[in-house]
């Protein structure tokens, strides 16, 4: 029990130090890294810091080899919690997320899906997903993969 309390209460320091470090990464970026690579870079190192933080815990990449790194792809991933996203960032950095428009509200999530440029949809909505295929066509022509 106390590990976990201390694990959660370093997560969430580590979550707002991590919200403004972005923050001035993007300042910074915004205006001549249109694939956002450097945004994409500090959210691995963030990523594989939040598994480096988890006692016990080690992640291990197997297959990362069996794509071209120079083409963009559409990711069809099972989400099936919270850790996936981290995992993925593992295996792709530089992808777009395809979010329901009402994660925004979360602290610390929204921050990170406007930072980095990931495309929300209002799910049920027929013009959303309309506005959905575009963007994702837009950064798949970018060279950036495009996860759902």
């Amino acid at each position: 029990m106390i590990v976990s309390v201390f694990y959660y209460v370093i997560l969430v320091l580590f979550l707002i130090l991590y919200a403004v470090f972005i923050s001035v990464v993007w300042l910074l970026t915004v205006w001549w890294d249109k694939k956002k690579r450097i945004i994409a870079a500090t959210t691995y190192v963030h990523a594989m810091m939040l598994f480096w933080l988890a006692p016990g815990w080690k992640v291990r990449v197997e297959g990362r080899g069996n794509y071209d790194r120079r083409k963009p792809y559409v990711i069809i991933c099972n989400h099936q919690g919270m850790f996936d996203i981290p995992l993925m960032y593992a295996i792709r950095p530089n992808t777009r997320w395809v979010a329901k428009r009402e994660l925004i509200k979360m602290p610390f999530v929204g921050h990170a899906l406007l930072v980095h440029g990931d495309i929300l949809i209002r799910r049920g909505e027929a013009t959303s997903a309309r506005h959905m295929l575009k963007k994702a066509k837009e950064e798949l022509d970018l060279g950036v993969s495009v996860n759902i």
